[in-house]
């Protein structure tokens, strides 16, 4: 009864979802055992975890679920860290031979594939705090991952990426997202403009016309509360390009940690992630 109470509070959820939850967190201690875990990890979907000695996974790292179970694989000898408040989505791959460590607060897309072994090199990999790696790019060995970067979708990447930069293609290369905001400078809203929900709403809807939707938008969104990414309107690359659009057209940054939150991926949300960075 005290995990369910605190699942409603925590998550604003209905009964329904919040015995969702609690299977998450059942099947992330079923399909991690013999792994070290921290606490309240979540798992909706497989997990296939061969090698669990030397996986490591922190606090409230959640597992999203799909049509391709996510691969953690140590090797004998090897460490697989994973830091906390992580969110790793479907399909992806993280094989350790060495060294794997991935910091907190990141966002693993699906068919992710990162490995420090590819047969020809082996070296340690390192992801700092905050990174964003979308839809089926490649982290290959020796990889050094700064904080705060972002790695677009299909994008091979070597090498050091520094901290705070986007990189992109193959092999990627990495431009200061600083350098990125100035070619595009935020235009913020006049004084008199509260961002209310119906002026983001219809940033979002005019973005998504633009870019995915050709004028659908609006009657797809039918609730301010609806999850962008569970309606297919929104995947791993799409909210780092969303925030980014957001970010440059009201001026206010976002609360990146909350935005990646599945829950938090709704025009209220973003709302709500608005709200949280100008409050700190």
């Amino acid at each position: 009864m005290n995990s369910y109470l605190w699942l409603t509070r925590a998550f604003r959820k209905s009964p329904f979802e919040v015995c969702a939850v609690m299977r998450a967190l059942a099947r992330a201690r079923f399909e991690l055992r013999g792994a070290k875990r921290g606490a309240r990890i979540r798992c909706y979907g497989a997990l296939d975890v061969p090698h669990p000695r030397g996986v490591a996974i922190g606090q409230r790292v959640a597992f999203l679920g799909g049509p391709i179970p996510t691969s953690l694989r140590c090797h004998p000898g090897a460490e697989l860290i994973v830091g906390d408040r992580t969110i790793c989505n479907y399909g992806a791959a993280l094989i350790a031979r060495r060294s794997v460590r991935i910091g907190t607060d990141c966002m693993i897309a699906s068919q992710v594939y990162i490995s420090d072994d590819d047969g020809r090199n082996a070296a340690p990999i390192v992801i700092g705090n905050g990174v964003w790696v979308a839809h089926g790019a490649v982290i290959e060995p020796g990889t050094i991952i700064g904080d705060g970067a972002v790695i677009s979708s299909l994008a091979v990447v070597s090498g050091v990426v520094p901290a705070h930069s986007l990189a992109a293609g193959n092999p990627a290369q990495a431009i200061p997202l600083s350098a990125r905001a100035a070619q595009h400078p935020a235009v913020a809203p006049p004084p008199s403009t509260e961002l209310t929900i119906d002026v983001v709403r219809s940033a979002i809807i005019e973005w998504l016309d633009d870019s995915r939707c050709f004028g659908d938008a609006a009657s797809r969104i039918t609730s301010d509360s609806m999850s962008l990414h569970a309606a297919g309107l929104l995947d791993s690359l799409g909210l780092v390009q969303l925030i980014l659009m957001l970010e440059r057209r009201f001026g206010v940054a976002i609360d990146r940690d909350r935005a990646a939150r599945p829950e938090s991926q709704s025009v209220r949300g973003f709302v709500d992630c608005f709200v949280a960075r100008k409050a700190t």
